[in-house]
């Protein structure tokens, strides 16, 4: 192949002598048709991709779908214009460059979308009563996002930073194990936001720890407990333990047992039970529809007497509520006694003595 010619206008002619018409003229109409119809046709397959999810039962959220789409119109553009590159000849250096442009254009619009999601997600995920740990993580997630970018872009035009990298990752390796329980506690707090688990004002019990949730944090959770003593709980706590949240019990419940004396009638034990059902079903104060279990009735006979099980459930989820619908059972249940002729068992022991022989020893049998 001869030397080009070194005139510019040479070479320009050259070039335009090399090109294919039918080429440059089809990657022209498609940039065109690419940035004239790329929002329609990204919405198209992110409605396409969506149905599909909704059909495997796979939800999306809104923001994952409009960052979606706005990525398919890039990786479109990007298409297009590589096309383009193609069908215009250019010189091997040339087209090199204006393909890494373009790659490094599409590759921080993949991490600019990532960073929109992040975001977003974040909000979603952890509660408004954890601001200042909204916040930090925010912050956190995008530096990475934006290390991450960099590296990628670095890597792209060809800069090695393997050194970098491994020595990131020794460091990072050696931080981990540093602050283990510090990351436990962490992964537990972002574990506790994604379930909600609970959040500010709860009423939760777990690992022995009774009280109201006053703040969340990412490491761990103040409880303060019902002497207005604070807790400062670590998250892992809250998310290994056996968690009870009492703020969201649909209806409290009342679960009784009162023993009667053992000289009770059956008619007595009937009647107590009877009237105590009267009760419950006339106050308003407890479920008696039959949707939650409403039972008064006999259920066994203890050391003491004979056992009644009142079990039923409140209308209510408030717990100044329920004590007092309890306080007025209570005084039910007392007048229903007093009424069925009975009284309330209270523990009793029974002692049996013997009188000793002439030779100091137990008799085998006879009265006392």
């Amino acid at each position: 192949m001869p030397p080009l010619p070194s005139n510019v206008s040479d070479r320009f002619s050259i070039w335009i002598q090399s090109l294919d018409p039918d080429q440059v003229g089809a990657g022209l109409v498609l940039m065109v048709v690419v940035i004239a119809l790329g929002g329609p046709l990204a919405r198209m397959a992110c409605w396409i991709a969506t149905g599909i999810l909704q059909f495997l039962r796979i939800p999306i959220p809104e923001v994952f779908a409009s960052a979606l789409t706005d990525l398919v119109r890039t990786i479109l553009i990007g298409l297009s214009l590589f096309y383009l590159i193609d069908a215009l000849a250019l010189q091997d250096q040339i087209a090199a460059i204006l393909q890494r442009v373009v790659l490094t254009v599409v590759v921080l619009h993949v991490f600019v979308a990532a960073f929109r999601v992040a975001s977003r997600a974040i909000r979603e995920v952890i509660p408004l009563s954890a601001d200042a740990s909204r916040a930090w993580l925010t912050t956190a997630v995008q530096v990475l996002l934006v290390l991450l970018a960099a590296a990628s872009v670095l890597e792209l035009w060809g800069i090695n930073i393997t050194g970098a990298a491994t020595g990131l990752g020794v460091l990072g390796a050696g931080l981990a194990i540093a602050m283990q329980d510090f990351i436990q506690n962490l992964m537990a707090g972002l574990t506790n936001a994604g379930e909600r688990r609970f959040r500010r004002g709860d009423w939760v019990e777990a690992g022995g720890i009774e009280g109201v949730i006053e703040h969340i944090h990412l490491r761990s959770t103040v409880v303060m407990g019902f002497d207005r003593v604070p807790r400062h709980v670590p998250n892992s706590i809250l998310s290994n333990e056996v968690l009870l949240n009492k703020s969201r019990i649909d209806h409290w419940r009342v679960y009784w047992t009162v023993q009667l004396v053992r000289s009770a009638t059956d008619a007595q034990v009937d009647q107590v039970c009877k009237l105590v059902m009267t009760h419950v079903r006339s106050c308003g104060d407890f479920i008696t529809d039959g949707s939650r279990t409403c039972l008064v009735q006999p259920r066994g006979i203890s050391e003491s007497g004979i056992e009644l099980m009142i079990y039923i459930y409140c209308k209510t989820n408030d717990w100044k509520t329920w004590l007092e619908a309890e306080a007025r059972l209570l005084s039910a249940v007392r007048n229903s006694i007093e009424k069925a002729g009975t009284s309330i068992a209270y523990p009793t022991s029974t002692l049996n003595f013997s009188r000793l022989s002439e030779d100091g020893s137990l008799p085998t049998s006879g009265p006392v």
